[in-house]
């Protein structure tokens, strides 16, 4: 995740809710543990091809990070333990802006965040640990667990998508939701599929008011997104040509103090 330098783990939290009466008592409903410190690397992956966020951490342990309900210390994959679903927090802080996965919208019930999706790789040598914990976005965990059971009356796509994200099992606020107007409108009949995966099939379905038919559906930091690609290419086209310097700033990328590029010279490939 480094650009123009080493990016800075200001917060990093793992969180377990324990599960038996012992660890209630003496441990609490959840375990809360910090490992900034300990974090080596963190692999990020959204795409518009994708309705659900993935990553993944690399973590160096050498004992007394967690504890378990008998007092004894070890490292975090091995005393929590690691198990799968664990919920994982952070805040990132690199050249190229924050990403920042900590905060909890009062009208849903999971915070923006990760999940944990199983025990982790680890290599033991000497008296270290290097474990790989492999994440999805707490919106796509949750989705996998509440099908679409419900029949939605003929109306545009758009507004179907925003009742499946909005007023269905996700509860995804306004706030998080990017969707564009579709003009065709269909019946939806719930065939017990998870939500995301539902509305992923609409996308070649769909038309917007103006253009070619077909969207996207893909999540962001920002929340979901439902965007025509007629729509998308058309807003770029338009950004730009208004010479609107914070929208093209915020996406292009530039490499620092390097040569700039001479494509007469095969010594300044990749500058």
């Amino acid at each position: 995740m480094s650009y123009a330098g080493p990016s800075n783990f200001a917060f990093f939290k793992v969180i377990k809710k324990s599960k038996t009466a012992a660890e209630r008592l003496l441990l609490g409903m959840e375990q809360e543990i910090g490992i900034e410190g300990k974090i080596l690397g963190v692999n990020y992956f959204e795409s518009v091809y994708s309705p659900m966020l993935t990553a993944s951490f690399l973590q160096i342990d050498t004992g007394g990070t967690a504890a378990n309900e008998k007092g004894q210390s070890g490292t975090l994959k091995d005393k929590l333990p690691i198990e799968g679903f664990e919920e994982v927090l952070f805040s990132i802080h690199t050249g190229s802006g924050r990403l920042v996965f900590n905060d909890k919208d009062s009208t849903s019930n999971l915070r923006s965040s990760f999940i944990i999706t199983g025990s982790p790789n680890n290599i033991d040598s000497g008296n270290k640990q290097s474990a790989f914990f492999p994440m999805i976005s707490s919106n796509a965990f949750k989705s996998s667990n509440n099908p679409v059971k419900n029949t939605f009356p003929e109306a545009p796509i758009s507004e179907i998508v925003t009742k499946i994200l909005k007023d269905g099992k996700l509860k995804i606020p306004s706030s998080r939701l990017f969707i564009e107007p579709t003009k065709n409108k269909i019946k939806l009949i719930g065939d017990n599929q998870p939500p995301l995966d539902t509305i992923l099939k609409l996308c070649k379905k769909s038309q917007p008011l103006q253009g070619d038919p077909g969207y996207f559906f893909f999540e962001t930091q920002s929340g979901f997104h439902f965007k025509s690609i007629h729509g998308m290419i058309q807003k770029g086209i338009e950004e730009y040509g208004r010479g609107d310097i914070n929208y093209k700033s915020s996406r292009t990328y530039r490499y620092g103090s390097l040569l700039e590029a001479n494509l007469n010279n095969d010594e300044n490939n990749y500058k």
